[in-house]
């Protein structure tokens, strides 16, 4: 029997001296939502609509229901899908005091499931096509596929965790290190995308003799599409062009290939072939859609409805996953011998230290000073394609907090750094101009 999607909308709340807040752009009424402005509109009906002043335990006890299966051998996946800020982070994670639907996850299954069970946690992230391992600093991770075991990523670390606390250690290891890179990207053009994994096996058989395995996936930070921007600086017109990030559009073409013709097109997106299994309808699926009701948002927010619409139409008809004792030691055989995972406890005092390092990192990270900027510009300049193209290098140099990409090391990875020029002094306006104009001969 085919069952479809969960989907559910969310409504960022917006502070009383916010531009949008009186515009009603945004509209709802149980389960119904509305978009309209002086050209649009869009009206479309979902499982749940949750307001600006919805709670957290409200979201969780939306997808509590389809996720506690999971003793039983039926994995699930959560997408929380939506633009640049409209909440995902805080759906996601919440805070100290008010945590998102990870935490309550983790709670509710040390809570519900018994001693003969393990449960191991992953997280990683996903920026430019490039998989990076969030708890262990391991980069370029690569997604294979095994017989017995499914898709899986290559070297990726799984820590077996047998408390709550010792998961949400793991996430704010994992939290430290993407704060880090992300202040080292720009903001204005890095997306990426975290994918937590949560699977869990029974080590006692049931009644048939067979043991259960079953996988939790909860995925956020799915950019919405971001248009080519042209902005007027300085008296010259600078256009930024954003490089191909996650392929997010390979995710919406995927799904709308699937309901409308019938067939699955992972294409080449890590993404999507990680959730090859999820959208061939093996997973129970939850779609949280997250909206911001400012003016300037409005698009994406249609765009975002539109593919939640689509989504709702996939057909899922999800298995139980049970599997006997020799294939039980086949995959634990492979798991050790690719050193899939790793148990916490032993790693104790490396995971404190990992902390303090990676601490140290991100206070020096935001401390960097002009010297050590600066002797990146000449590089800088033979690589940057917009700075090549710039006709007057004053306006440059005058210019605060420009961000433009540059390539740190062509056999490593691209990352999208802000550098801030300026002179200080006119020998070094000079000197720079100096060098910027041999760089172009």
């Amino acid at each position: 029997m085919y069952t479809s999607p969960q989907v559910a909308v969310r409504i960022l709340p917006l502070q009383p001296d916010d531009p949008s807040f009186n515009q009603d752009l945004i509209s709802y009424k149980e389960n119904t939502i509305k978009l309209s402005n002086n050209q649009n509109k869009l009206e479309k009906q979902f499982n749940k609509v949750f307001g600006p002043f919805t709670p957290q335990e409200d979201i969780f006890n939306f997808i509590c229901p389809l996720i506690t299966s999971y003793d039983k051998g039926i994995s699930s996946t959560i997408l929380i899908y939506g633009q640049e800020g409209s909440g995902k982070k805080f759906t996601m994670f919440g805070n100290s005091k008010n945590y998102g639907i990870l935490p309550r996850i983790i709670y509710h299954i040390f809570r519900v499931l018994s001693s003969d069970y393990i449960v191991r946690f992953s997280m990683i992230q996903i920026y430019k096509e490039v998989i990076y391992d969030l708890l262990n600093w391991n980069e370029d991770l690569t997604i294979k596929q095994y017989a017995d075991y499914g898709i899986y990523i290559h070297g990726l670390t799984e820590y077996i965790i047998k408390s709550p606390d010792e998961a949400l250690k793991l996430i704010d290891k994992a939290k430290i290190i993407y704060d880090l890179e992300s202040a080292e990207l720009s903001s204005s053009i890095s997306e990426f995308i975290i994918i937590n994994q949560i699977n869990i096996s029974s080590t006692s058989p049931n009644e048939n003799g067979l043991f259960y395995k079953s996988k939790i996936m909860i995925i956020y930070k799915l950019a919405g599409k971001k248009k080519v921007e042209s902005y007027e600086k300085f008296g010259y017109n600078f256009l930024f062009r954003e490089p191909k990030i996650n392929r997010i559009k390979t995710l919406e073409n995927s799904v709308y290939g699937l309901v409308i013709k019938g067939n699955l097109d992972v294409g080449d997106s890590k993404l999507t072939h990680l959730l090859k299994e999820s959208l061939e309808g093996q997973h129970k699926l939850i779609l949280i859609a997250t909206l911001n009701p400012r003016k300037e948002n409005f698009y994406e927010s249609f765009d975002i409805m539109k593919f939640a619409n689509i989504f709702k139409q996939i057909k899922v008809k999800t298995r139980i996953q049970e599997i006997t004792l020799r294939k039980y030691q086949d995959i634990e055989k492979f798991e050790r011998e690719n050193k899939i995972i790793k148990i916490y406890k032993e790693n104790a005092e490396e995971y404190d230290n990992d902390i303090r390092i990676h601490r140290k990192g991100f206070k020096d990270n935001q401390n960097l000073n002009y010297r050590k900027r600066y002797k990146n510009i000449e590089k800088i300049s033979e690589e940057n394609i917009i700075l090549k193209n710039i006709n007057s290098i004053e306006y440059i140099v005058g210019a605060a907090n420009y961000k433009f990409s540059f390539t740190e090391n062509k056999n490593y990875y691209k990352k999208s750094k802000s550098c801030r020029i300026a002179y200080r002094h006119n020998a070094d306006k000079i000197s720079f101009k100096k060098r910027y104009k041999s760089s172009t001969k």
